[in-house]
C-alpha cells in the first residue's frame, strides 16, 4: 500500500439553525499537532446533533488538490438543557390549549408498579410532578399526572401521563398507557417523545 503524507489539514463545520460562537483553527501544518475547541449557540431545540463536519487536507504527491474525511455526527442530549419547573393548574390548562404541537408516546416498558414508572419518568425527562401525591396514593389500579419543565431557551414542555394497571393482572406485568407531550415548538416536543422513547425500559437486576 502506498502511503503518501498529508498536509494542510483543516477542519471545516457547516451548521444548520445554529452558529459557531468562536472558530478553530483553520489549518494544520506537516507535522504539526493541535487540541481545538469551538462554541455553538442555538437558540432551540430543533439542534440535536451537530452535523456536516470535514476534514481537508492535500496530499504530498496526490493527483487530487483537495481530499476530504467527513467526521461523525455529535449527539446531543436535550436533557442538559431541560430543568424542572412549577405553573398553576390554570397555568398549565392555559398551555395546554395553546401549544400547538404534540406528541403522543406510547408507554412501552418492563416496570410492574405504576409509581416506580413515575418517579423514572421524572428522573429521565428532567420534568416536575404538578399533580399533588395524595391524588397518586392509593391502589385504583390507573394514575393520571400532568409533568411540566423549562428549557434554558425559555421554552415550555408540558405532558400527561395517563397509565394503568388491571386488576386481574399479575404481580409482574408492565404498566400500560401513553403519554400526551405538548410543547410550542415541534423541536421540543419531537425530542423530548425521543428521550422517553429511549429511556423507557430499566435493566433487570
Amino acid at each position: 500500500m502506498e502511503l503518501f503524507l498529508a498536509t494542510s489539514v483543516g477542519l471545516q463545520i457547516y451548521l444548520h439553525r445554529t452558529r459557531l460562537c468562536t472558530h478553530p483553527p483553520t489549518h494544520l501544518h506537516t507535522t504539526h499537532t493541535c487540541a481545538s475547541r469551538t462554541c455553538e449557540h442555538t437558540h432551540n431545540f430543533f439542534v440535536v446533533f451537530i452535523q456536516c463536519m470535514f476534514l481537508v487536507y492535500d496530499v504530498s504527491g496526490g493527483q487530487s488538490d483537495r481530499n476530504c474525511v467527513v467526521l461523525n455526527d455529535i449527539h446531543i442530549d436535550i436533557m442538559d438543557y431541560i430543568v424542572p419547573a412549577r405553573c398553576t393548574d390554570t397555568e398549565f390548562r392555559k398551555m395546554w390549549a395553546e401549544f400547538e404541537w404534540e406528541n403522543k408516546v406510547t408507554v412501552n416498558t418492563n416496570i410492574a408498579s405504576m409509581s416506580d414508572y413515575l418517579k423514572h419518568l421524572l428522573k429521565s425527562t428532567n420534568m416536575c410532578c404538578l399533580t399533588p401525591e395524595k391524588a397518586l396514593s392509593g391502589d385504583c389500579g390507573f394514575m393520571a399526572a400532568n409533568l411540566y419543565a423549562r428549557s434554558i431557551f425559555g421554552e415550555d414542555a408540558l405532558a400527561n401521563l395517563s397509565i394503568e394497571k388491571p386488576a386481574d393482572s399479575g404481580p409482574e406485568a408492565a404498566v400500560s398507557g401513553h403519554i400526551r407531550i405538548r410543547a410550542k415548538s415541534q423541536g421540543m416536543a419531537l425530542s423530548l417523545g425521543d428521550k422517553i422513547n429511549l429511556s423507557q425500559k430499566v435493566p433487570k437486576s
